[in-house]
């Protein structure tokens, strides 16, 4: 099986460890075909200018085909890894990214050149799961929310899918919402159960109130090193109300309609 995984990134962009880190992350067996997507084609970036309102920049084509040098110079380092250039425009990104298995967003590029207004736009103009990757990647927990929207439950089949099996070793948090009715509480355990088909270590844990206003205060007690997997609906609060959240956490999100 192939996988095709989107690498949202900048000249800043260190490509080489991304590459690295992305398929230290997922599945070692099927052939992943990597697709850049240059984050300065498709958005304005900051330029930070000391006493002075922000200002943007594009790339010149100088600069844009080093980049494209350097991407291929770190992709041909890797095994079953092919370069396919067809994420620049800004009209092309929507279609290329509905038959994309993954997005890779480099968070410490992303929020420090452009900010968090990008992010949202970003998760906006894709349709297809997004993988945060923060600057402190080390994982060894994962934290799954179910806020009692089936989109997590299909979230967790793509993970199972494309991530490595190793992650399905470590300790799982599972975050729940107060349940709304006997419905809800029936999801609830019918997804814990489908869970325990593939994790070992599982803990529940209640989110008591609105699970806007609580989550990521919870979220925040966890490590660092946690990896927190989200669906659309949840990864809304990553960018707005609690965006400050966005950057401390590698975060999986399954950004499709559902």
């Amino acid at each position: 099986m192939k996988h095709k995984i989107l690498i949202a990134a900048d000249q800043n962009s260190a490509i080489n460890d991304l590459v690295k880190q992305t398929l230290g992350l997922l599945n070692e067996v099927d052939t992943k075909l990597f697709s850049l997507c240059l984050l300065d084609a498709q958005f304005e970036k900051k330029l930070a200018v000391a006493g002075a309102a922000g200002q943007h920049n594009k790339p010149d084509l100088i600069s844009t085909i080093e980049f494209e040098l350097n991407f291929d110079e770190a992709a041909c380092q890797w095994s079953n890894v092919e370069v396919v250039k067809d994420a620049f425009g800004t009209s092309s990104l929507k279609s290329v990214s509905t038959v994309a298995d993954l997005l890779v967003v480099d968070m410490k590029v992303l929020l420090h050149d452009y900010g968090l207004k990008t992010l949202k736009e970003l998760l906006k103009r894709v349709d297809c799961p997004v993988l945060l990757i923060s600057e402190h990647l080390v994982i060894d927990n994962l934290v799954i929310v179910h806020s009692g929207s089936t989109g997590i439950v299909s979230g967790v089949k793509h993970f199972l899918n494309l991530f490595a099996t190793s992650l399905r070793d470590l300790p799982v948090s599972v975050y729940v919402s107060d349940p709304e009715s006997g419905t809800h509480i029936d999801n609830e355990k019918a997804f814990i159960s489908y869970l325990k088909l593939f994790f070992n270590d599982i803990g529940i844990q209640l989110i008591h109130g609105n699970i806007q206003d609580n989550l990521f205060e919870t979220v925040s007690r966890q490590s660092p090193s946690s990896l927190v997997i989200m669906d659309k609906q949840v990864s809304n609060l990553l960018v707005t109300k609690k965006g400050e959240m966005a950057d401390k956490f590698t975060s999986f999100i399954y950004n499709k309609e559902y």
